[in-house]
């Protein structure tokens, strides 16, 4: 995943219905990648909160992460934080974001009330971190075990390995799983 990017719109006349090109860090963007995942326009556009924008969204998301489940599940957002600005309608724009960074926000936003609703309907007993990043499961006879709901891993206490992988062949995050594991640690007296 890349890092910092700018990102460089040329648009060629005066108006939104006037071609844009894009760039990303000096490579000039290709509709054609995004559009195979959902196409929205046939072409880029830019300053307003339409299709054309949209899909722009989604090319430099699937540029700059590589991954089509993240890049579809945050364009939207993505135009509406950085693409719908008005002035962009007539004139170029550059702008520099991270997004790595930006990604790992919009993927706590998403996940960390999903996994703490998941936890609280558990019933199981549990504390929190003074500042609520952390649930803290510590009752007398169960495993010692810090899950983290804004990235669905977790940890055995006393260790410094964040839980990615349990028996399962596949990888698994999140409440859900977590649940899973720490009921089999209990139904085998770990």
């Amino acid at each position: 995943m890349l890092k910092q990017v700018t990102i460089k719109g040329v648009r060629y006349g005066s108006d939104s219905s006037c071609p844009l090109d894009v760039y990303v860090n000096g490579e000039k963007l290709d509709p054609a990648p995004s559009q195979e995942i959902m196409n929205h326009d046939s072409e880029f556009n830019a300053g307003y909160y339409g299709s054309g924008p949209a899909q722009l969204a989604l090319a430099i998301l699937f540029h700059c992460t590589g991954n089509r489940k993240t890049s579809l599940q945050y364009h939207q957002q993505f135009k509406e934080e950085f693409l719908g600005f008005a002035d962009y309608q007539s004139h170029n724009f550059e702008f520099r974001v991270d997004i790595s960074d930006w990604v790992r926000k919009k993927h706590k936003e998403y996940f960390y009330p999903i996994n703490v609703r998941i936890i609280e309907q558990s019933g199981l007993r549990y504390g929190l971190s003074n500042d609520g990043s952390v649930i803290m499961f510590r009752e007398k006879g169960k495993p010692m075990v810090d899950f983290y709901p804004s990235s669905g891993r977790w940890r055995i206490v006393g260790t410094a390995t964040i839980q990615k992988m349990q028996p399962e062949p596949k990888q698994s995050r999140g409440a859900k799983a977590f649940l899973n594991w720490y009921e089999r640690q209990v139904s085998y007296g770990k």
